[in-house]
């Protein structure tokens, strides 16, 4: 139940701070959350720390529900009400950046989804250029375990055929963090054998923060145009 509410909550959830006063927490928080926040609480029992942080909807005064990252403390014993521990709840909006993160992985997701249909295979790289993700292939690059790949660097697994002047117009484009098209590389076994060859394309992506994250891209088995 609540005890007391600061006058933000007017501005934050349209609620005036006395008419919040005897409302029940749990009767704020959206019904999908409301585990989240009794295991925050259930922490702060059963492990003795001192605070837990827990991201929920609440709902505000016109019924509609808002994102809150909150950090939840319980107050010393000494401050029990009526033999109930109080909590203390510091909150900010943070709806904004999940819906940013929302449509982020909307995004992702679709994304994923049309290169399905249009490449062999679909990657990413950290701002290192090394592969964090690699989807499993469907042409002659599945001679090449999957464990060989991520982490390392994409040239280092998957030489290109850039003459100096290409390469350094992609090294160019890669330092401006602009998409690059086309292009070509080997792919070969854990031998070192040129089993395909193939295409590649790429574009940078970027955290919801706007920092760089690094390149996603599809790859396309040309063995047989090569031939």
């Amino acid at each position: 139940t609540v005890r007391y509410v600061s006058p933000s909550v007017t501005r934050l959830l349209g609620y005036r701070p006395e008419a919040a006063i005897g409302v029940r927490f749990s009767d704020l928080v959206h019904a999908e959350d409301l585990l989240a926040v009794l295991t925050a609480q259930n922490k702060l029992h059963a492990r003795n720390v001192p605070r837990s942080q827990v991201e929920c909807r609440f709902r505000a005064r016109d019924g509609h529900y808002i994102w809150l990252e909150s950090i939840v403390a319980k107050l010393p014993e000494s401050n029990f009400y009526n033999r109930e521990p109080l909590f203390l709840v510091v909150a900010r909006d943070a709806t904004q950046r999940k819906r940013a993160e929302e449509a982020m992985q909307a995004s992702e997701s679709r994304f994923r989804r049309l290169t399905q249909l249009s490449a062999d295979w679909y990657w990413e790289t950290d701002t290192e250029g090394r592969f964090t993700f690699f989807s499993q292939p469907h042409s002659t690059i599945h001679n090449l375990p999957l464990d060989k790949i991520l982490g390392q660097q994409a040239n280092t697994i998957f030489p290109n055929q850039l003459d100096d002047v290409q390469l350094a117009e992609h090294a160019q484009l890669v330092a401006l963090r602009q998409p690059f098209r086309n292009i070509a590389i080997t792919v070969r076994d854990a031998h070192g054998v040129v089993i395909a060859h193939a295409i590649s394309n790429g574009e940078p992506y970027f955290n919801c923060d706007g920092s760089y994250a690094g390149y996603r891209g599809t790859g396309r088995d040309v063995s047989a145009e090569k031939f």
